[in-house]
């Protein structure tokens, strides 16, 4: 299939992945990253995790002049019970988050995405009814491509949120944190040095970020979300990665994988020579992701998770070249450092058959009922 100077192939699953692996990473050396969903490390480990799936997950390559220049994943898979229907989706679920597409930020993005779009409605092997993209950022690239497309789409807003951390200087990035927050740092800086001798490391080199990993996970399971202690916010359950085997095979594999492209920075906190705190993190040129937090509850006194977010902030800000942190979700821990915060939406389209504009005008109908009865909750509020 092709379109002037642009081509499009199909690869499916695991077999696909190993086909496009290379192109597929030097293409996110040059790529507007905002989410480190693009990543083909990410797809490889859930396909591995999830393997009766992998058929449904076809990688849309969109060439220019023989150049990879975007990969869009799709899932197909039958919907409903009564009536069903086929639907095309971004992969989305508890490991595929923060879903967006990968494209070269040189590139006519615009053109390239125009492209995409008709040739997935023309797809032969799999004629689709509604195209959904679950949970995307606000600021995604889909999100920004879908909103100038011109094609016809339905929003519907999510209760959750991500906070940003923009980076400047250290010195002017804390000086616009609050007074009270930078007391609260000095305070537990000079707590934490009251315990025992602190040393504070980064790990970059693929051994050390593999033990410290293994590391991590410990630490991790010790703590509340291994059901030690209370739930934070939302999350009364324990939510531990070591406690599902799946997951964290997952997580083992993605780290891996990212380690050997250097892609992986740990940030820790030791008192004594114990591990106390530790921030798994993601970098992908100017962005990076805040993973995983995890600390030890006994040194809660001198808030270890604060003092490794210090730690990592100052480095990022001062001796790297990211310029943009994501910390995924709208934790109200997160609110002391003063970020910015991004919405997750949802997004519906309909494909080329009458099933789907059928299904697209009654998803649209049921989201402008829940936004107006949600309007009315809150204008009561």
């Amino acid at each position: 299939m092709s379109h002037a100077d642009f081509e499009i192939e199909v690869f499916v699953g695991q077999s696909g992945i190993d086909r496009l692996r290379d192109e597929w990473l030097s293409l996110t050396e040059v790529a507007d990253i905002r989410s480190f969903y693009c990543h083909p490390a990410w797809f490889e480990a859930f396909i591995k995790e999830v393997e009766k799936t992998q058929d449904r997950i076809h990688f849309f390559a969109v060439f220019q002049s023989a150049k990879l220049v975007a990969v869009f994943p799709i899932e197909f898979e039958k919907k409903g019970s009564l009536i069903t229907w086929t639907q095309a989706s971004i992969p989305s679920r508890e490991q595929l988050y923060m879903p967006d597409f990968l494209i070269n930020k040189e590139a006519d993005k615009a053109a390239v995405f125009l492209f995409f779009i008709r040739e997935l409605k023309r797809y032969r092997n799999t004629k689709w009814d509604v195209f959904l993209a679950k949970e995307v950022l606000d600021s995604s690239v889909l999100i920004e491509m879908f909103s100038n497309s011109g094609e016809p789409i339905v929003f519907k807003r999510s209760r959750d949120s991500c906070n940003f951390i923009d980076l400047d200087a250290y010195e002017t990035l804390s000086g616009n944190f609050t007074r009270k927050h930078r007391q609260n740092i000095t305070r537990r800086i000079k707590q934490a040095n009251a315990l025992g001798i602190v040393e504070y490391c980064r790990l970059v080199e693929i051994g050390h970020v593999l033990d410290g990993f293994a590391n991590f996970l410990e630490l991790e399971e010790r703590g509340w979300k291994g059901g030690h202690g209370k739930g934070r916010g939302k999350h009364k359950k324990p939510l531990a990665i070591s406690l599902s085997p799946r997951k964290k095979q997952f997580y083992q594999r993605v780290i891996s994988k990212l380690a050997e492209s250097g892609n992986v920075e740990l940030f820790a906190l030791y008192i004594d020579q114990k591990l106390i705190g530790m921030q798994v993190c993601l970098i992908f040129g100017q962005f990076c992701v805040g993973l995983k937090t995890a600390y030890d509850q006994e040194f809660s006194k001198c808030s270890p998770g604060l003092l490794v977010k210090r730690f990592l902030l100052e480095h990022f800000a001062d001796h790297s070249d990211v310029k943009v942190i994501s910390l995924i979700s709208d934790s109200p821990a997160h609110r002391v450092w003063n970020p910015r915060v991004q919405r997750y939406v949802s997004l519906r389209t309909p494909g080329n058959t009458v099933k789907g504009l059928i299904l697209f005008w009654i998803f649209k109908f049921k989201t402008l009922l829940e936004s107006r009865k949600s309007t009315g909750n809150d204008q009561r509020i």
